[in-house]
Order: C-alpha cells, then sequence, then structure tokens
C-alpha cells in the first residue's frame, strides 16, 4: 500500500472513530454538555451580595437561611463594626458583624443582623464539598470596581498554587471589588471564593488570566469547624443543560469524507514543513558554529589581553607596596624621635649662689630692728626628680637642697647676744655654715623644704685655731622665677635649735644656672 494510501485509511479511520464517539455510537443523536451563563446568573444572583465598608466595596454570597454570608477577611478587616450587605433583588440594607475569621486563608464569615428568609429575594448557594474537576468551566460573579452583580466565565486553571495550597487558580476575568465573590460551576454549586489577581513582579501590572480563588473544600472545612450548616445541594440540574441534535446517516458520511480530506492534506503540510525545518536547522547549526569559533577566538584574545593587564598591575602594585613600606618606616622614626622630643626632662639639676641678710628674734620671739650692716654671701646646689605630665607642664620636683656659706663679722658680731653665743668667738671674715635640706620645688616655683645644718665656730677657752662645728635645723620658704635656663631665687629660712637658742630669719636671694636632661 503505498504512502497516499495510508494516509486515506488512516483519515477515515480517524474520522470514524470521532464520529462515533461524537453521535454516542449511533447515528442520528448528538448529546451536548453545556454551561449556561443565563441560567447561572438568574439561579444563583440573588444568594449574592454587595458588601460595602467605610467607602470601599466587595462581594460575598450566602450560605444558609440563618442569614451567614461568606466574604474575603481583606473585605472587612479594617472596620468590622460597620459593614453594610445588600441584595441584589431587595432595598434593604443589612448590618453584619464578623462572626469568625481566617486571616491566613483570607476567609471572613459574617452574620447579618435581623435577617429573615425570602425565597423571593434571597437564594442560598450551595458548595462543592470536593476539589472541583480541573478544565471545568466556571463563572464569577460579584461587584467588581464597584459595578453591582456582574457576571464573567472562564474555567478552572489549575487545583493548587504553589505559594498558597489553598488558593485554584482561574481565567475567569476578576477585578477589585470581586473579592469574596462565589466561583460557580454549569450547577450552581460553590468551587471557588474569589480573592485574588497575580501582578506581575517588576512592572506591578495586573497578570491576565491569573487569577485566585479560595478552593471550596476549604471553605467547607472552615465551616464545619465552626459548626455552621450550609447546603450542598446544586441548583441547576444535569437535565436543564442537556440539548439534542439529530443527524442524518448521509450528513454523517459527508461529514466523515470531510474530515478524511482535511486530515491528508494536513499531512502533505506537515511533511512540507517538516523539511523547511530541518533546512533550518541546518543554517542554524552552521550558523552557531561559525558565531562559537568566532567567541573562542575573542576570549583567547581577551584572555592574553587580561592576563597581561593583571602582570603589569602586579608590579605596579608590588611597586607602591615597597614605596609605602618604606614611607610607613620614615614615619615610625619620625614619630618616635618627636615623640622622645616631648617627653620632658626628669632630672633637675641647679647651681648658683647670691646673699643673704639675718633678722634675730628677740626674747618674746618678735624680729628685732634690723640693722645695715654688710650682706653675708652664699652658694647653693640642689638636685631633683621633677613628675611632669606633659612637655608644656613644669611639675613638681621632689629633691635636695644644699648651702654652702660664710657670714661676715662684721654683720655675725652685732648678732652675738641675740645667738646667744658669749662662748664663742668670730672670726674676722670666714664663719662658714653648711646645710642640707629635702623637700618639694611645687610645680617649679613654690619651695617648701627643711633639713639641718652645721655653723663653724671658736670657743673663747680653746687655742684660736681649735674651731669646732656646732648643729643646727633650717626650714625654708621660697619662690623660684625661671627663664630659660636660668632660675631667680628668692627664700625665707627659719634657723632654729642646737647652736640658735633664739630663732633667726634669714632672707636669701641667688641666680641659679638650671640643668635638665632624662628624657624617658
Amino acid at each position: 500500500m503505498s504512502q497516499v494510501g495510508e494516509i486515506r485509511f488512516s483519515g477515515r479511520y480517524i474520522g470514524l472513530c470521532l464520529l462515533l464517539l461524537l453521535c454516542g455510537l449511533a447515528p442520528g443523536l448528538v448529546r451536548a454538555q453545556l454551561l449556561n451563563s443565563a441560567l447561572i446568573a438568574d439561579r444563583c444572583g440573588r444568594g449574592v451580595v454587595y458588601i460595602s465598608v467605610n467607602g470601599s466595596q466587595g462581594s460575598g454570597f450566602l450560605i444558609n437561611r440563618s442569614g451567614y454570608v461568606l466574604t474575603n477577611w481583606h473585605v472587612v478587616d479594617e472596620a468590622p463594626r460597620r459593614i453594610r450587605v445588600q441584595f441584589r433583588d431587595e432595598d434593604m440594607t443589612y448590618v453584619a458583624t464578623v462572626h469568625s475569621r481566617d486571616k491566613m486563608r483570607d476567609i471572613a464569615l459574617l452574620r447579618l443582623q435581623n435577617f429573615s428568609y425570602n425565597e423571593r429575594v434571597h437564594t442560598v448557594l450551595p458548595l462543592l464539598e470536593m476539589q472541583p474537576p480541573k478544565g471545568d468551566p466556571v463563572v464569577a460573579y460579584g461587584n467588581p470596581q464597584g459595578e453591582e452583580f456582574v457576571v464573567t466565565r472562564g474555567i478552572i486553571s489549575k487545583l493548587r498554587v504553589k505559594e498558597w495550597s489553598w488558593f485554584l487558580q482561574t481565567d475567569a476575568p476578576i477585578n477589585g471589588g470581586n473579592s469574596g465573590g462565589p466561583l460557580i460551576n454549569r450547577l450552581g454549586q460553590v468551587v471557588g471564593m474569589n480573592s485574588a489577581s497575580r501582578l506581575d513582579r517588576y512592572s506591578g501590572d495586573k497578570l491576565q488570566n491569573m487569577n485566585y480563588a479560595v478552593r471550596s473544600d476549604i471553605l467547607v472545612a472552615h465551616l464545619r469547624r465552626r459548626g455552621v450548616q450550609f447546603a450542598t445541594t446544586p441548583l441547576i440540574r444535569e437535565a436543564e443543560l442537556l440539548g439534542e441534535v439529530r443527524v442524518s446517516e448521509e450528513e454523517l458520511r459527508a461529514i466523515g469524507e470531510a474530515k478524511a480530506r482535511r486530515i491528508r492534506m494536513q499531512a502533505r503540510l506537515d511533511s512540507i514543513e517538516q523539511a523547511e525545518r530541518m533546512e533550518r536547522l541546518r543554517r542554524e547549526a552552521r550558523a552557531r558554529a561559525l558565531q562559537d569559533s568566532i567567541a573562542l577566538e575573542e576570549e583567547r584574545v581577551r584572555r592574553a589581553q587580561r592576563l597581561r593587564e593583571e602582570a603589569y598591575e602586579a608590579a605596579q602594585r608590588a611597586e607602591r607596596e615597597r614605596l609605602e613600606l618604606e614611607r610607613a618606616k620614615l614615619e615610625e622614626k619620625q614619630r618616635r624621635a618627636a615623640y622622645r622630643a616631648s617627653l620632658p626632662e626628669h632630672i633637675v639639676l641647679r647651681i648658683g649662689g647670691g646673699g643673704l641678710y639675718l633678722f634675730p628674734f628677740d626674747e618674746s620671739l618678735r624680729l628685732a630692728s634690723a640693722w645695715y650692716e654688710p650682706l653675708s654671701w652664699y652658694t647653693t646646689a640642689d638636685v631633683g626628680y621633677r613628675f611632669a605630665v606633659s612637655a608644656e607642664e613644669l611639675g613638681t620636683v621632689l629633691g635636695v637642697f644644699g648651702r654652702f656659706g660664710s657670714f661676715g663679722a662684721a654683720a655675725l658680731t652685732p648678732l652675738l647676744p641675740y645667738l646667744g653665743w658669749e662662748a664663742y668667738s668670730v672670726g674676722s671674715s670666714w664663719n662658714p655654715f653648711l646645710e642640707a635640706e629635702a623637700g618639694l620645688l611645687i610645680k617649679s616655683w613654690f619651695r617648701l623644704s627643711g633639713g639641718v645644718g652645721q655653723q663653724l665656730l671658736t670657743p673663747r677657752t680653746a687655742a684660736s685655731s681649735a674651731r669646732v662645728w656646732r648643729r643646727y635645723y633650717v626650714a625654708t620658704l621660697g619662690i623660684t622665677l625661671p627663664w630659660y635656663w636660668v632660675n631667680v631665687s628668692t627664700n625665707a629660712c627659719g634657723l632654729f635649735g642646737g647652736v640658735y637658742s633664739t630663732p633667726m630669719l634669714r632672707f636669701e636671694l641667688a641666680m641659679q644656672l638650671r640643668l635638665a636632661f632624662g628624657r624617658w
């Protein structure tokens, strides 16, 4: 048998099979099952309600004669105490309260106040207890954009949505205001409650034919858990949807022959299209091979260029790191030098000399009248440790202060009656003394110290050369004025005890050279 014959036989066979299925295995009678939108709108319209909440609107439907209405939670969640409900064929507006809710699945069950069921204006919509078949025709009933009681139709596209398992997907057109309205099958049963539409994730625009409704089996489970009764009996019988069409045997034969001719023609067209498709695929394969070779060569050139650039950048980076390391070492050296230069000197050494003058106290410890006698001289040397907190602050010095000097005979002889030195005589020009004190130089200018001294005297009973040292005590208050490397000091010293039977007050004025060292 030739190929044409095979195609003819196949066409007749297929056409015959289709006709037998269409005619119920017997010519003459054809039965078709239909979805009657007008019939659904008439039978179910009295069970759909218009819900208004604070100026916004939604939809719902009546589920029993006690006045329970199902809708979406997002329709009534803003003001659950100001809910108004209207039926299509009734002028009265009912006030509703929220009986129960399921926020996750977007379900709200309302209870109408002062509701009395009237068959002329009210209809209870039955619920399908199981999942509806995929591909079933359905009708969406609601109030889109405030337009009251609008009917649209489509099919059930999907029974479960991946992100939300309680939704089914439908291509029946819905818009804002349809939320909470029923999705009704051909028998007048509610198979879902219209809830949402899919938006484009980039533009935010609504996508066509991707609308979602809460499945009826989810609604049934919600009502059963709360003990609320509902209806399940269809509002439309199967017999009302069946139409009969009579076809003669000649008409059936003509239909089969026409179908066979269409099948043969389609086979030829498919053969030509297959040949064209194969040629197109060969051309595309050659073009892709050429493009791949060009792309490989371009990639090789780019890789070589990239390697050269990376090598150059690596050399530049190494040079920058070397320069940065050298600069860091230099900065660290300079920083240490500056830090060392900023440290204060801790060891202070002062050496100098000056003049002094004695004032005696009388028996009542009052200063006696001053004499205009010649001044005596002395030298001083002291060393101390300075506690400085910064380079700018002079700090406080803890140190040892020493003096060495001599009283002139002209200055010392008038003081003998006050001193009680009747047993001693003074030299003509050399009457030395030596003192050592310990104390503080507060802030490097205010002196507070005390110590012991020795005075060299000649007893009257001994030979002229037998001189002795006699001890006494000394306390000093003084002020030091620093000026660069020079200090000017003025002190008031109290001499008492030991050889001084009467206290003496001594005033000193000296100039000293100050040396400081020891930075750490």
